[in-house]
Parts: structure tokens; sequence; C-alpha cells
């Protein structure tokens, strides 16, 4: 999920991008470090950090799905890169950044680069319901870290190329 303080930053990734890692027997992902109790499911992970900070306080375990506020993306994408079970990060394509550059760059084992903008979902208090979101200002990639990663970003049908170092 991408969230933060911000009300605009508080987003959740829609299964049409989460669903084709799930297409298997497979359990792909062990635990989502940034989601909260509004998002939507996400299959198969049982492991959840509900708080922004949580997921920065807390240790991880295993292989991780990463959303992050993208108010506040380099802590995240940092911790992401260090984590030793891996992960996948969904991020905007912002290649001129400083988090682009320092860690995706020198850290990524693959960056799949997802043709099309995300529409992604939003939920409405007042009205307990969740709704797309249109007008996503970025293109979106998907950050793994370490070999597990590879063939998951690579086989995912949005992706339409990827970088492998």
């Amino acid at each position: 999920m991408l969230k933060s303080s911000k009300s605009s930053d508080r987003r959740y990734t829609p299964a049409e991008i989460t669903r084709p890692f799930f297409d298997s027997d497979l359990k792909i992902f062990d635990i989502d470090v940034c989601t909260d109790h509004n998002a939507p499911e996400l299959y198969g992970v049982n492991n959840l950090f509900e708080d922004e900070t949580d997921g920065l306080i807390r240790d991880w375990s295993g292989f991780a799905w990463m959303n992050p506020p993208y108010s506040n993306i380099t802590p995240w994408v940092n911790k992401l890169s260090r984590h030793s079970g891996g992960g996948i990060a969904l991020l905007p394509n912002n290649t001129d950044t400083s988090w682009f550059h320092d860690i995706v760059y020198v850290h990524a084992s693959v960056i799949g680069f997802i043709r099309g903008r995300i529409n992604y979902i939003q939920y409405d208090v007042d009205k307990n319901t969740h709704y797309i979101k249109k007008g996503n200002p970025w293109g979106s990639i998907f950050v793994g870290f370490t070999s597990r990663s590879v063939d998951l970003i690579h086989q995912h049908p949005r992706v339409g190329s990827c970088w492998i170092p």
C-alpha cells in the first residue's frame, strides 16, 4: 500500500497488479510491510504491519511485498534493499531521484518497467468503501531485491521490459 499522513498519498495496490504474483499455488509473499486495516486483501499474505511506522521499526521476516508512501520512499527502499529475505517493491518510475540512484540502481536484482499507468484504490472513510482513483501522474516500476524476484517480475503481464544488472 502507498500511504502516509497525506490523504492524497494514501492509496492501495489494485488486484490487477498483485494477482499475477499469486496465479500459482505458491505462496509468494510472507509479509506486506506497508498496509493498514482499510487495505483490500493481498492474496495469500497473512503477516501485515498495520501502521506506517510499524513497518520501519519492526523486524521483517520472509519475502516482502512493499508499496510504500510515495512521499517518503527512501527509508522504505533502503530497508527492503538490506532485508535478508528480499522482496518486491512497487514504486514510481522516478529514475532521477536520489533514492533511485543511491539505493535501487546499486542494490536491485531486477527492475521491471510497468506498461501504462496504475489506477490505485482509495478508501472512502465516510462511505466505508473502496473506489478506483484515476489520474496517477507517475509511471511505475517493480523493483526486486534477491534473485527470487527476477522471474516473478519478468513474468508479470504488465511488465514491458526488465533491467537486470
